[in-house]
Order: structure tokens, then sequence, then C-alpha cells
């Protein structure tokens, strides 16, 4: 049997927070077994990041951690250090995040988890991820296989099995959006349209959906009400107010406002409430615990599933078949 244990860290999209170290849980409160929780004091405005020092080029170069952290052009502060262990503050834009990088320069901790910054597949990079998995029922999982679970031996408490090609056929059902040619390889995407990680996932998608290469099922749930103050879920029934083909364009225009500082204008329906209330029975009865959830069929017709939007280029490469 392959288990796909998959792990997804959640942050609020609303500009000048920092990453929040708890998961999406399906019931909006973090699920039993999780991380210790760690204080965080972080920069939140420029003021604020001028009493910190930023980490140079030439510091960044000699650590693995730190080079990772900056590929994508981030500046770095440095935070401080404890019993070794060096806490780094990253912001690109209105994007943040705290990283604590060991010694070394090679691990980081990201999100209460342990990362080898210098393991080049990222399959293999969260050592988190790759030590608990192997524990049945510690990390929320998603099951997907081609034939029916076997229960023998199956702890009552570990989440169960899913079927991959009956997932795929319960998906058919599911109120979603559609973005994308409607002959294109269909990648199914559970997101929260105010998880940052789920707008960062589409955002990644929007050049292959652009260029034909995929179509993108946009499944709205509502996670994050916990960290949100209550607007995940009117957020999640507005957009499926919308008609399907519109839902991508009114998700857009949502995190544009969000990121302008702008007020809510969310308005949902009577038939979007319906809508989210039978998204969110259909992700509780597939155990999906997180946002963004993946669940697509490779170009050979084995089903497969990934929590969190990681290594994106793999996946589209997967779904089409196409040669990395």
């Amino acid at each position: 049997m392959r288990r796909l244990a998959l792990l997804c860290s959640v942050a609020m999209l609303a500009p000048g927070l920092a990453l929040a170290q708890q998961f999406c849980a399906i019931d909006g409160q973090p699920p039993a077994v999780r991380p210790p929780a760690t204080v965080q004091t972080a920069p939140v405005n420029n003021s604020d990041r001028n009493v910190y020092s930023v980490i140079g080029a030439e510091e960044i170069a000699r650590s693995p951690a730190l080079t990772r952290i900056a590929s994508k052009g981030a500046t770095l502060l440095d935070l401080g250090t404890d019993d070794g262990i060096r806490t780094v503050f990253a912001y690109l834009g209105e994007s943040m995040e705290v990283f604590h990088v060991t010694g070394s320069g090679r691990y980081a901790v990201r999100s209460g988890r342990l990362m080898d910054m210098a393991e080049p597949d990222p399959a293999k990079r969260d050592l988190t991820m790759r030590r608990a998995s192997i524990i049945p029922g510690v990390l929320p999982a998603v099951d997907m296989r081609g034939q029916p679970a076997s229960q023998e031996g199956a702890q009552a408490t570990a989440p169960q099995a899913q079927d991959g090609n009956t997932v795929l056929a319960q998906l058919k059902k599911a109120d979603y959006g559609v973005a994308g040619r409607p002959d294109a390889p269909r990648l199914y995407a559970f997101i929260d349209p105010l998880c940052s990680f789920s707008v960062r996932l589409i955002e990644a998608l929007r050049p292959h959906i652009a260029a034909g290469r995929i179509q993108v099922a946009i499944v709205p749930l509502a996670l994050i009400d916990h960290e949100t103050a209550g607007r995940s879920t009117p957020a999640a029934q507005t957009l499926l107010s919308q008609p399907s083909e519109a839902m991508d364009s009114s998700w857009r225009g949502m995190v544009d406002a969000v990121r302008a500082k702008r007020a809510d204008t969310f308005a949902p329906t009577d038939e979007g409430r319906s809508r989210l209330a039978r998204n969110m029975a259909l992700a509780a009865s597939l155990q999906v615990q997180a946002t963004p959830t993946l669940v697509w069929r490779q170009a050979d017709g084995t089903p497969r599933a990934q929590m969190g939007g990681q290594d994106i280029d793999r996946v589209i490469a997967s779904l089409t078949g196409a040669q990395r």
C-alpha cells in the first residue's frame, strides 16, 4: 500500500500577519496532534523591520537554508539566536514568514516542520512528514489507492484509506468552478478562498490554465473561520454563489480586495450556502483536512492526491504526461 500522508500549514491571507503555525482542520479547530506552539515576535511594519539586521548576500550564500529561503527574492532579517537556533524573518512585499535555522545552516523549522533545506527533491525535504507519517493517525492523511482498502491490522484511530477511483467519481458531484479548456486534463483543488496557500496555488496554476495544459476544478471549503474572524465561510459561500465559469475571476477580485485592505463585499445566496454545506460534507467523508488539497488522475490512469501546493510542475507533468 502506498500512503500519501499529506501535511499543510495555513496562513491567513490578510497582509501584515506572520504565518500561523496551525493546520486547516475540517471542523475549524486544529487537529488533536500538532507541533508544539512557538511564541514568536515578528516585525509587522517597515519601522519595526528597521530595528533588525538585514542578512547580507555573502552570509546567505554560505547557508543552504538561507539560500533557499531567499531564492524568490525575499529580504531576510535576523531576529536573534537562542541555543544555536537562529530566528529569521523573511518578507517579500506583503508575504512574510518566520523560520528557525540550525547552526549548521542546513536545516530550518518552517511552520512547525523540520526541513532539510539542502535536499533538492521537494518530496524528501520535509523531515517531519517523512518521519511522522509512518505512525498511523499522527498526520492528517489522504490515502489514494486504485483498489479498496484492507482493514486488516488497521488501528481504530487511523484515517481510513480512500479508494482513488471512488474519490474521483464522488468529486464529479461536488460544487465547483472550472477554469481552463473543457477538454484539458482536470485537477481538482479543495481550497479556502482566504487561505494564503490556496491563493498561491491558483496563482501558480493560472499560467498552465492560460496555456491550455490543464483545467482546474475549484472546490471551495471554509476551514479557517477560527483564523479569519468567521470570514472564511461567507467568502466560500460567495464564490459558490457565482456561475461555475465565473468563480476564478470572482476569487481573484476577492483576493485583490483583501490585499488592498478594502472592506469585504461578500454576498452569499441561499444556493451558495447550500453548495458550501454539500462541499463540507463531501470533504468530511473524504477526510480532506487541509487546504489546498489536490486530487487528479495521472496520465497513466492512476489516482493521485496531494495536500499542499508544493512542486506544481511535478503535479502538472503527472497530470498531462509531459516530461519535466
